[in-house]
């Protein structure tokens, strides 16, 4: 097997496909049935701008575990992650605003970062998350807005943010005041906490 190939039972989560046994099941098809019945409008119609009503009360009751306390009201469902982080781009930022990005990270931020003409700082990424050092000296000389960041299974890495730096980075944030942008699209695929949040 290649360096990029995987077989049909591999979860690739660079691309948001669903492998293929899971998409043959009987489970998903009672599901998708399940949906028909209920609610033809939800399957032929547009939603809302927010996304449909049903869905954010759903997410708004997978968030409390989390002590993440959103109305439903706040919650804005999104064509994807891209999409999502353009949203943020556009609403947060103005040219000539400095961001910090992980580096490497997603290139589609970094590609929508400079359509907007945004100052784009890079901060070498860790097995343990941001090199906390080089942040610090990047924080001396910039002004950042914004730090994007990839908690879990980091996109290109696969690491994972440690609790000693996201702590360590939220310091930084409250002490030169700038803004995290968290990108944990891929928490729910992590089944148990690394060690180091077992402590």
């Amino acid at each position: 097997m290649g360096l990029f190939s995987a077989n049909e039972h591999t979860l690739k989560l660079g691309c948001g496909w669903l492998p293929s046994v899971w998409r043959e099941g009987d489970d998903l098809t009672h599901a998708i049935r399940q949906v028909a019945r209920k609610s033809r409008s939800g399957i032929f119609e547009y939603s809302t701008p927010q996304g449909p009503q049903d869905l954010r009360d759903l997410i708004q009751e997978r968030l409390r575990p989390l002590a993440i306390n959103a109305d439903a009201q706040q919650i804005v469902m999104t064509g994807g992650g891209s999409h999502s982080l353009d949203l943020l781009v556009r609403m947060l930022l103005e040219p000539g605003d400095v961001v910090f990005v992980e580096s490497p990270g997603y290139y589609n931020l970094f590609g929508l970062l400079h359509l907007q003409r945004i100052r784009v700082i890079g901060v070498p990424r860790l097995a343990d998350g941001p090199d906390i050092e080089r942040l610090e000296v990047l924080l001396a000389e910039h002004r950042p807005k914004l730090f994007y960041i990839n908690s879990v299974f980091h996109n290109p890495t696969g690491s994972t943010l440690t609790p000693a730096v996201a702590h360590r980075v939220l310091q930084l944030a409250e002490q030169h005041d700038f803004q995290i942008i968290e990108d944990d699209i891929y928490a729910d695929f992590q089944h148990t906490p690394p060690p180091d949040w077992q402590r």
